[in-house]
């Protein structure tokens, strides 16, 4: 309904709001037991912390900020957020490839000579492995800017390739000096 209003707590100093589609069958029964039209929901992050996957540490680090927890018997196996879409003209344009795509490969147009891990910058950071003319491109890192994104985009690396038995040729990543994805590059690099 174009009269909906949302609270303004909701994304305060934005001027976008996302949405999802129920996608399971959790999804619906939630629905169906209220007459609101919509819920406010979390992937369980605070700011700038990669995704929650114990939930002792759920309540300990969301209690203060969350209404409600729902817990499943479902171990997270690997950290992975909500693909953002923004629809362009006509056409779908991804903002942050993650649940859904990642680590599906992007086909390329040719084929790469050696087997190169990127690691990027320290912004918006995915990593990425390139084998052949196929990028495996991780799930949504996110700022690496504390131990437990660094960790989290490590893991993501050695996640990738492993599911791609890749042996790694090359690294790639951000040259600045201070940037602990350079740092992690570099010793990435001596292992392989």
């Amino acid at each position: 309904s174009s009269n909906y209003h949302l609270s303004d707590l909701i994304a305060p100093g934005l001027h976008n709001v996302g949405v999802m589609l129920p996608y399971t069958g959790l999804h619906y029964m939630l629905f169906d037991s209220v007459e609101e039209p919509a819920f406010v929901m979390t992937s369980a992050n605070p700011p700038n912390q990669p995704i929650v996957k114990d939930d002792d540490e759920a309540l300990k680090t969301l209690g203060d900020i969350v209404d409600y927890f729902l817990f499943h018997n479902r171990r997270i196996a690997h950290r992975c957020d909500d693909s953002v879409v923004r629809v362009h003209g006509e056409k779908p344009v991804f903002i942050r490839r993650s649940r859904g795509f990642a680590p599906a490969p992007v086909i390329l147009r040719e084929a790469a000579e050696k087997c190169v891990l990127a690691l990027g910058g320290e912004l918006n950071n995915t990593a990425c492995v390139l084998l052949g003319n196929k990028a495996f491109i991780s799930q949504h890192i996110g700022d690496v800017e504390n131990i437990e994104t660094l960790d989290f985009l490590e893991s993501a690396a050695k996640h990738l390739i492993r599911l791609t038995n890749s042996k790694v040729e090359v690294v790639a990543c951000d040259l600045h000096p201070k940037f602990a994805t350079t740092k992690l590059a570099r010793d990435i690099a001596e292992e392989n």
